[in-house]
């Protein structure tokens, strides 16, 4: 086999591995739970991606399912834009249950 056929299969061998390769990483198969959250301007609906995160994901949901953050509030919004003077920039939204002793203290 000549050096240019050798070279032209390694290309179209180069190329199929990428194919595949991205068709896995695009396969997340992981369950997907989603919550949504009712507010006063509109719902929020939260995608809960439990093989990513499944600790948090499990503990989130038991705690939605027990009805912990009924009537909870969210008290922060932080954007790139309402921070100017920070150098360390956040994105978050930030709440809490409203009759948290936490808070009240």
């Amino acid at each position: 086999m000549s050096f240019s056929k050798r070279i032209s299969l390694l290309k179209h061998i180069l190329i199929l591995l990428v194919i595949l390769s991205a068709g896995l990483v695009s396969c997340d198969r992981s369950p997907v739970e989603r919550v949504m959250i009712k507010t006063v301007l509109g719902n929020i609906t939260l995608e809960i991606h439990s093989g990513k995160a499944p600790t948090s994901a499990a503990n989130f949901l038991a705690l939605v399912q027990q009805g912990t953050y009924t009537n909870a509030c969210f008290y922060r919004v932080v954007r790139m834009n309402n921070q100017p003077h920070n150098d360390v920039k956040i994105e978050v939204i930030q709440g809490g249950l409203f009759e948290d002793e936490l808070v009240n203290t």
